[in-house]
């Protein structure tokens, strides 16, 4: 449900905000984030507001409940099986695709690339990983909060994404 929920959310913003491009678009995600930030904590029937849900139980796998070292074990297997298929695509045809887009974007405009629909897809699919990222640490600290959505935190995301190269799953990860 988390992931898509999370798509639901994404396939909202990504029409305005992926007409933008480079610093532009990020700052337009960071932006909508705080909005959805100051909306989490002002809802306080459905949100809980600042103090958030607390109880949430741990993730039950077919009867198994994975909690402490089994919650920590099944999220790096998840996160193997994201960089695992990342890695494949990188060596697709449609990871091609991808790279030419990054490099540069006319180019790949003008080599029949469709690049709106490309970013549109790979907005959708980062969502769905952060949807399924955020449904593991809920499980894992009981607790659904607005903190997460903290600007220091999505600031740390970004970086992370930066200097572990925008090229590189191995890097971010």
């Amino acid at each position: 449900a988390a992931v898509l929920v999370a798509v639901g959310f994404a396939t909202l913003v990504a029409v305005p905000v992926l007409r933008l491009s480079t610093h532009y678009f990020a700052l337009a995600t960071l932006g909508i984030a705080q909005v959805m930030l100051v909306l989490a904590i002002g809802w306080v029937d459905l949100t809980g507001g600042s103090n958030g849900l607390a109880g949430i139980p741990p993730l039950v796998v077919m009867g198994a409940q994975l909690d402490g070292r089994a919650g920590m074990i099944a999220a790096w297997v998840l996160v193997a099986l994201a960089g695992l298929g990342l890695y494949q695509l990188r060596g697709s045809l449609l990871g091609l695709a991808f790279d030419v887009l990054r490099t540069d974007p006319f180019a790949a405009i003008a080599a029949g690339v469709p690049a709106e629909r490309l970013r549109f897809c790979a907005f959708l699919a980062s969502a769905g990983l952060a949807g399924l990222a955020g449904a593991l640490q809920v499980h894992t600290i009981g607790v659904v909060s607005p903190e997460v959505l903290d600007f220091d935190i999505m600031v740390r995301c970004l970086v992370i994404c930066v200097v572990g190269g925008v090229a590189r799953t191995s890097g971010t990860i």
